[in-house]
C-alpha cells in the first residue's frame, strides 16, 4: 500500500474515532448537567411514591448507560492514543508517544486532600450516586404508611438513602475501572 493511501487511512481512523469519543463526551456532559438539576427539582416536589421509584429506577438505568458508555469511551481513547504515533514523527524533544492530546495528556496523579485520586469517573460516580439516593429519600419520605417506628423524622429515610447514594457510588466507580 502506497504511504499516501496508508497515511489518508490513518487519518480518516482518527478522525472517525475522534468523532465517536467525542459524541460519547457530549453525551456524558449533558447527562452531568440534566441529571443533578432534574434531581433537585423532582425530589423538591410533592410526588407520589410511585412517580419517585420510577425516577430512582431512571437514574440507575441512566447510570448503567454511562458505564457502558465509559467503557467505549476509554476503548476510543486508547485507539486514539495508539494512532498518534503513526501520524506523526514524534514532539521537538523526539519523543515517540506521538503529538496528538491522547498521547500526551497527563496520567490521573492528582490528589484531593492528598488522598483521594482526581479521576473524572470519581466525579461521574457522586453524581450518580447522589442522584440516586435524592430519588431513594424521596420515595421513602413520601410514603404514607402509618411506620411511625420506622420513619418517624428523617433519620432512617436518611440512613437508608445514605446507604444507597455511596453503593451507587462505589459500583459506578468499581465497574467504569473494568476493561470492557
Amino acid at each position: 500500500m502506497a504511504d499516501k493511501t496508508r497515511n489518508e487511512l490513518l487519518e480518516l481512523d482518527y478522525k472517525t474515532t475522534f468523532d465517536a469519543w467525542r459524541q460519547l463526551v457530549d453525551i456524558r456532559f449533558k447527562l452531568l448537567a440534566l441529571l443533578p438539576v432534574a434531581s433537585v427539582v423532582g425530589v423538591s416536589q410533592n410526588l407520589p411514591a410511585g412517580a419517585c421509584a420510577a425516577a430512582f429506577i431512571f437514574v440507575i438505568g441512566l447510570a448503567v448507560y454511562e458505564i457502558r458508555n465509559t467503557q467505549i469511551h476509554d476503548v476510543l481513547g486508547k485507539r486514539l492514543i495508539d494512532l498518534e504515533p503513526l501520524l506523526g514523527e514524534g514532539d521537538a524533544d523526539g519523543d515517540r508517544r506521538g503529538f496528538g492530546p491522547f498521547s500526551t495528556r497527563p496520567q490521573a496523579s492528582l490528589h484531593a486532600f492528598g488522598v483521594l485520586r482526581i479521576w473524572h469517573n470519581r466525579s461521574i460516580g457522586i453524581v450518580y450516586g447522589t442522584s440516586a439516593a435524592a430519588w431513594f429519600w424521596r420515595f421513602l419520605t413520601s410514603w404514607q404508611l402509618g411506620w411511625p417506628f420506622i420513619l418517624k423524622g428523617q433519620f432512617w429515610p436518611t440512613l437508608a438513602s445514605l446507604v444507597v447514594g455511596v453503593a451507587v457510588y462505589r459500583e459506578v466507580v468499581r465497574l467504569s475501572e473494568v476493561r470492557p
